[in-house]
């Protein structure tokens, strides 16, 4: 128990040569994709078991599932962050503007209407 104590304080410390370990451009990446993994495992699974026949954990499904996270990370959810953000800085600039009142969530709605136009 000790240890795991210490490894992480090691890691959350970045004193460790682990962390920097895992500080490194490509496993940044594979933090990313863990969201797209999570998600599209089950669907992946289940394509290839009734393409392929093929079941558990395969070679081909870690394949699949790695391709499928790269897409979906990069042609969702990174657009999909950066559209969140520049609505959220535009209804920014307006409340601070002082044009919106969000008493009523019929307003704040009109509002993020009013910013996709």
């Amino acid at each position: 128990l000790p240890v795991f104590g210490m490894l992480i304080i090691g890691l959350a410390c970045e004193a460790d040569p682990l962390a920097k370990l895992a500080a490194r451009k490509p496993l940044g990446l594979a933090g990313h994709l863990t969201l797209s993994q999570f998600m599209l495992a089950l669907p992946v699974h289940s394509f290839l078991q009734r393409l392929t026949g093929l079941r558990g954990f395969t070679l081909t499904f870690m394949v699949c599932l790695t391709l499928a996270s790269v897409i979906g990370y990069f042609c969702i959810e990174k657009p999909s962050r950066k559209l969140a953000k520049m609505l959220a800085k535009r209804i920014r600039e307006r409340t601070s503007s002082g044009n919106l009142d969000f008493a009523s969530p019929s307003s704040a709605w009109r509002a993020v209407r009013e910013v996709k136009t």
